[in-house]
């Protein structure tokens, strides 16, 4: 994930989360986090944020753009 991606990202959250990060904790997660966008078409339909600790992996956050929901990216 990059900073430009962070809009369309943001945009998934709001669609799939009844209490969806803000714009600047996403902005924020990319110095902390490990952040990967999936795109199709270079068009961002889904993302995975994980937070690492030691050899093992919190999950904080995975949405898949609701149209794209169903197809096996997540």
């Amino acid at each position: 994930m990059q900073v430009s991606d962070i809009d369309s990202v943001a945009q998934i959250e709001k669609l799939v989360q009844t209490h969806p990060w803000s714009r600047l904790q996403f902005v924020e997660s990319l110095n902390s986090y490990q952040c990967t966008v999936i795109e199709i078409n270079n068009k961002v339909v889904g993302f995975c944020i994980l937070q690492p600790v030691l050899d093992e992996a919190n999950l904080l956050l995975m949405a898949i753009d609701p149209q794209m929901q169903g197809k096996g990216l997540g």
